[in-house]
């Protein structure tokens, strides 16, 4: 900034990974400590995100698809992330998508594939 005693506004610390975009702010209070804070994070969301987004967004398609009412489809999700792909990212193991999530997204037997992507630059 220039001039910052006329500048009217805050830019957060910024953490990507992939399309997982998560910004943190003090309100200007405290930039270093909003910088500290991203990092902190960033140690706990690696790069292994950005690859579970670049899958999910096909799943996203045939989720909308198989589930047309909003509500079936968020459990759908829901399941989908809390059965195996959370707690894989939580203990660091590589995933296995193209199996786990097929069995895990609907346990009445509709199954979502997630066919692996090209790999994507670093935003």
């Amino acid at each position: 900034v220039d001039d910052p005693a006329r500048s009217n506004f805050i830019v957060p610390a910024v953490l990507r990974r992939g399309d997982l975009v998560v910004t943190v702010s003090t309100s200007g209070t405290a930039p270093a400590l909003a910088a500290r804070l991203r990092d902190f994070i960033g140690e706990i969301l690696g790069d292994e995100y950005a690859e579970v987004l670049d899958r999910l967004r096909v799943a996203r398609e045939e989720l909308k698809s198989r589930y047309p009412d909003f509500e079936e489809r968020r459990e759908a999700w829901y399941r989908l992330l809390d059965t195996e792909i959370l707690p894989a990212l939580r203990r660091s193991e590589r995933l296995r998508l193209n199996t786990d999530t097929q069995r895990s997204a609907d346990e009445s037997g509709k199954k979502v594939a997630m066919a692996p992507q090209p790999e994507r630059a670093k935003r």
